[in-house]
């Protein structure tokens, strides 16, 4: 109750101008949550198909490399992958036969120390499964990583938001602005009822640009040139009535 009488005590402008806000703000969700969806769906193929590429790559080398060179051993291979180092939306594991790890790339120097929130990330990452690539004695193993990808969306919605928020505002203070000035006549008329009615019926509006406004002008107009018609006929016959009496007082 107390919200709702905190709301009424707005001004007409500031209400509608509210309620314009809100529509836009419900419009920007709406294509917030498909630019989500969009995002989802970015992201699953960007890393799908930077795993695809670095499997089929991985692939052809190991096994093109140990076709070319019979004395071709692990520890030539282990020597190659950390030339590689870190590969695009993975990250790269070796393990021996035993399951020991040889090998785990270093984590990402693309906006290293950051991350998307947890809530955002799992809202929009998709989970991708592990790729395996058989090395003789050695496995490598491909981690899909999309932290950098989602991070990047993270960036993004933050900007979107940034200037969706100064749009909104943008939105409310103008409307609250153009309807102040198309409804600022009304304070006239409010001011011109409350002389009528303490019985200033000489009251007068001007005839407003606008047509709705001229219009209601005019019919304030010719009301008040009624009212006062009427009292000028009241006053009138009970300045008759009082003179009728006193003759007959006169003549009696």
């Amino acid at each position: 109750m107390a919200q709702r009488a905190s709301l009424d005590d707005l001004s007409l402008h500031t209400r509608i101008s509210l309620v314009l806000t809100m529509l836009a703000t419900v419009l920007v969700l709406a294509l917030g949550s498909q630019w989500l969806k969009q995002a989802h769906e970015s992201i699953h193929e960007e890393v799908t198909a930077a795993t695809r590429v670095a499997e089929q790559w991985l692939t052809v080398a190991s096994h093109d490399l140990r076709a070319r060179s019979p004395g071709w051993n692990d520890e030539q291979l282990l020597v190659l992958v950390r030339r590689i180092g870190r590969i695009r939306a993975n990250a790269l594991e070796v393990v021996d036969a035993t399951g020991q790890r040889r090998y785990l790339s270093p984590q990402p120097t693309y906006k290293a120390g950051r991350s998307a929130p947890g809530w955002f990330a799992t809202l929009i990452q998709p989970e991708f499964p592990q790729q395996r690539v058989d090395a003789g004695e050695l496995t490598l193993i491909l981690h899909p990583d999309a932290s950098r990808a989602t991070l990047d969306a993270w960036d993004e919605l933050r900007a979107i938001a940034g200037w969706a928020s100064v749009l909104l505002a943008i939105l409310f203070f103008a409307t609250r602005y153009a309807l102040d000035r198309a409804l600022r006549p009304l304070g006239q008329v409010m001011t011109a009822l409350d002389r009528t009615g303490q019985g200033c019926f000489d009251t007068r509006l001007p005839v407003f640009p606008a047509s709705e406004l001229g219009r209601l002008a005019r019919a304030f107009n010719g009301m008040s040139d009624r009212l006062a018609g009427a009292v000028n006929d009241n006053v009138r016959l009970q300045i008759e009535q009082e003179l009728s009496e006193r003759l007959q007082t006169r003549l009696e």
